[in-house]
């Protein structure tokens, strides 16, 4: 109960902070209009997405490995995407590794029997840091495999067709003519399917297609909620200069009551940060944030308790208010430029790929990307939960170190 009434404190002192709310609302708002009207080009569709390399491993060594090649180096994707072959599936891995390859495609090896495959499972491996190209190629891999399941019905259907035509004409059809036949009824469904290529490239692009505006709305509301957590924690740094903080031992609450009350203040501040910009772009300046909505809350409530970890880890590191300001101005700073929240994720070199996941932004933006391009909680599902670690190893260090006196 005392821990409650110190948060809600805590949180009517910050409201009735104009500066304050003026740094962690109005001015991510309107970088959010700035850089979304400057950077626009750099999203556009015929910019934003380079031509990549793609491992290319075909076990089955038959003719579907033939048409999946045949739609990766059709005419409408050789712009987008170049082939790179590998043996096996571990070379193939290796190459996406090693940033040689973006993604990696992998056609199963061919059934034991001679029955043909009534169903056709394309995996794509790709890097973990890349939520664009990889997208792109599983989306057209996976309409393949549909179309590919749908000409096998479709044989099917008509070879049973003219074999019950046949017994009730009595006319004797050989194996060798029914073979004959579900292989022509084959060629010529799996044509029109290729025929289709330019939908599937299209289709898929589009599906991971966001704008400058959903872009820069999540990387500044990812790095300013950063700058929100640390109202939380300066009130404890306050309390301890002025020595006041006695006042909160004399109510007989006690260093947990406290320390929770100023946690839960912290993460309250962020989350209602977070809902406000979210609720006023996409009110106000029709941002589409995606949905589900649970899935746009689940992303916003773990970036908050990251960053209320975080910012206890400074607050604990901290003598003073100006320390503070220092630490927290200098490491968001380099966590918001690692992280993306500056310059678009899919231009970042494959060494920093690597780095940016070492910071809370990059996982908090991709958490958010994720849901705007489609992918719905499944997608946001590991940001979260890296979100959720970062936040309780950064909360353990803080709440251990800090001092309240």
């Amino acid at each position: 109960m005392r821990a409650l009434e110190i948060a809600f404190k805590d949180i009517k002192t910050v409201v009735r902070d104009y500066k304050a709310l003026t740094l962690i609302i109005a001015m991510p708002l309107i970088l959010i209009v700035i850089l979304g009207a400057a950077l626009a080009p750099m999203f556009s569709k015929e910019d934003r997405i380079a031509t990549f390399k793609v491992a290319f491993v075909d076990l089955n060594g038959g003719d579907i490995g033939t048409y999946v090649r045949q739609v990766f180096t059709s005419e409408e994707l050789k712009d987008l995407i170049t082939l790179v072959d590998a043996a096996t599936e571990e070379d193939g891995r290796d190459l996406v590794l090693k940033g040689e390859a973006a993604c990696a495609v992998i056609i199963p090896e061919a059934p034991s029997s001679t029955s043909p495959q009534d169903s056709l499972e394309i995996k794509v491996l790709g890097d973990a840091a890349d939520s664009i190209r990889p997208e792109i190629v599983r989306g057209i891999a996976n309409v393949f495999a549909s179309q590919y399941s749908a000409v096998y019905a479709a044989t099917g259907n008509v070879v049973e067709a003219v074999m019950r035509a046949a017994a009730q004409a009595q006319v004797a059809l050989s194996s060798e003519d029914l073979s004959g036949l579900a292989s022509k009824v084959a060629d010529s469904v799996t044509e029109k399917t290729l025929k289709s290529r330019t939908v599937l490239a299209q289709s898929a692009m589009e599906t991971t297609w966001i704008s400058s505006a959903q872009y820069y709305t999540a990387g500044m509301s990812t790095m300013f909620v950063l700058f929100g957590g640390m109202l939380g924690v300066k009130s404890i740094i306050e309390e301890r200069k002025m020595h006041t903080m006695a006042r909160l031992f004399a109510t007989k609450a006690t260093k947990a009551d406290i320390l929770l009350g100023k946690t839960l203040a912290t993460f309250l501040i962020c989350l209602l940060q977070l809902l406000v910009l979210i609720g006023f772009t996409w009110g106000v300046l029709r941002v589409d944030w995606g949905g589900p909505v649970v899935a746009v809350l689940g992303v916003a409530a773990a970036m908050a308790f990251a960053s209320t970890g975080f910012a206890m880890f400074i607050g604990s590191l901290a003598k003073t208010e100006r320390v503070a300001d220092g630490l927290v101005n200098a490491s968001v700073q380099l966590m918001a430029l690692l992280g993306g929240c500056a310059m678009p994720i899919y231009a970042f070199p494959a060494a920093l790929h690597f780095v940016s996941q070492l910071t809370i932004t990059r996982w908090g933006l991709q958490g958010f990307l994720s849901i705007m391009e489609g992918r719905g909680l499944a997608g946001a599902l590991q940001p979260m939960l890296v979100m959720g670690l970062m936040g309780a190893v950064y909360l353990g260090f803080g709440l251990k170190r800090i001092r309240l006196e």
